[in-house]
């Protein structure tokens, strides 16, 4: 997949350093539109910094970061702190600062199927969330991510979920989400096949292992 589809983001010679100090290796990578990549590091402070710089929070503490297209991204965190409690589901699909919903217009049978596999009543689209279960907000927000029209979705939080019908959604909808996704999360967590991964050891060594090639030492 990955020497098929365009290059959305193209990360060069970059070093990542936790708040400890500790640092990888310098390693390149570039991100390809509807690719799906697995981020294993040793290291939570590295992984948090990986989506930090691919989302354009912060820069690496070497090398570059280069957006080849202009490139939405959109991560699981911001999806879940900018719900508004007040709001329904009915609300966001309507709601005008909600483009990526627009297509479901088109596409309304894809969408009963999602909330049937998260067990959302038809009654609870129209409640606000502030008055429904903390289930039922959680999965709204996991919700929120798989209706996502961004080009690249980041997961770090949502992968790691413990709730079967959410796996069970994730798992639908895995191979039809439109953009590339990076799922930084245990290789249990990963609801279906992935065409790269990223492999940062506790010694800083970075790997990178594609699905149609043998791991190798990720160069500068």
């Amino acid at each position: 997949m990955t020497t098929k589809f365009q290059v959305l983001l193209s990360l060069r010679d970059v070093v990542l350093q936790d708040a400890g100090g500790a640092r990888t290796e310098p390693f390149s990578l570039d991100i390809h539109e509807a690719e799906r990549l697995h981020m294993q590091c040793a290291r939570d402070g590295w992984r948090d910094r990986l989506v930090q710089v691919v989302s354009g929070q912060t820069k690496p503490a070497q090398g570059s970061l280069l957006e080849v297209v202009p490139v939405l991204v959109q991560s699981d965190a911001n999806l879940r702190a900018t719900l508004d409690l007040n709001r329904s589901l009915a609300d966001y699909l309507h709601s005008e600062d909600a483009p990526e919903f627009v297509w479901l217009e088109q596409r309304r049978r894809s969408l009963q199927v999602l909330v049937d596999l998260l067990g959302i009543a038809p009654a609870d689209t129209r409640r606000p969330l502030k008055l429904q279960s903390a289930q039922t907000v959680t999965r709204y927000w996991v919700l929120r991510f798989l209706l996502s029209r961004a080009q690249l979705l980041i997961g770090s939080e949502i992968f790691r979920l413990d709730d079967a019908q959410i796996r069970a959604a994730m798992a639908r909808r895995w191979p039809d989400l439109p953009g590339a996704v990076l799922v930084c999360a245990p290789r249990e967590a990963l609801p279906g096949p992935v065409d790269t991964t990223l492999h940062l050891d506790a010694d800083g060594t970075a790997r990178i292992e594609r699905q149609d090639a043998a791991p190798s030492t990720a160069e500068a």
